[in-house]
């Protein structure tokens, strides 16, 4: 099986702001959160941006 790793230009829009915080914080975007964003709800939870109350 291959997985997509995108980068903040190929994520869908949903996952684009995630990567952004994350390059912010740590300079790169980890290919972990890049296959990551194909499933933008994961990628959320991944990175504790999630809202699990709502």
């Amino acid at each position: 099986m291959r997985f997509t790793i995108h980068t903040i230009e190929t994520a869908p829009p949903a996952a684009r702001a995630d990567l952004q915080a994350a390059r912010k914080a740590i300079r790169v975007v980890p290919n972990l959160l890049g296959v990551g964003a194909e499933a933008p709800i994961a990628l959320k939870a991944c990175t504790g941006n999630a809202s699990l109350a709502a």
